[in-house]
């Protein structure tokens, strides 16, 4: 019996540690399926493909980061009466700072605010999230994984919010 919980144990680590933030997961959850959403979902080995959709735009940069990402979770969710109010914004917002989550960095521009999180474990980062606040629309990017702290930037080089 003993033997059992220590393999249940064991099996489940993996999981934990791509635990998705519970409070992004409400949030997916709740609009991934809304009429005016936008939402992608990138798992595992399908990162590997991403080099094919445009090889003359491809970044190396990204090869040097694809292989620490397991996830990645865009959802873009519509402000207001047809979409995220204000108090659920605040929920979201008050929702990851009760998790591990560490702020990195805030931008505050005219058009858009964003708040780059991140939960890191032993020099790893293991959950990195983006929440922009824009004019007409709420942005969640989610990044779960093995990351390296010293490659993030190389990653944000090789996206682009634009056009989403």
């Amino acid at each position: 019996m003993k033997t059992i919980r220590i393999l249940t144990v064991i099996l489940c680590l993996p999981s934990i540690g791509l635990a998705q933030s519970s409070t992004l997961k409400d949030v997916y959850r709740a609009y991934e399926d809304h009429e005016d959403a936008f939402s992608i979902n990138l798992n595992g080995s399908f990162l590997s493909f991403v080099e094919w959709f445009d090889e003359d735009d491809y970044d190396d940069d990204f090869d040097e980061i694809r292989e620490e990402i397991k996830s990645i979770k865009i959802l873009k969710i519509p402000k207001g009466r047809f979409g995220m109010d204000r108090e659920e914004f605040r929920r979201l917002n008050r929702g990851v700072e009760r998790e591990d989550f560490e702020e990195l960095m805030t931008i505050d521009s005219d058009d858009s605010d964003i708040r780059v999180m991140a939960i890191e474990r032993n020099r790893v980062i293991k959950d990195l999230i983006l929440i922009v606040d824009g004019e007409d629309e709420i942005i969640l990017f989610e990044l779960l994984g093995d990351i390296n702290p010293k490659k993030v930037g190389k990653f944000s080089k090789c996206i682009q919010f634009n056009g989403i």
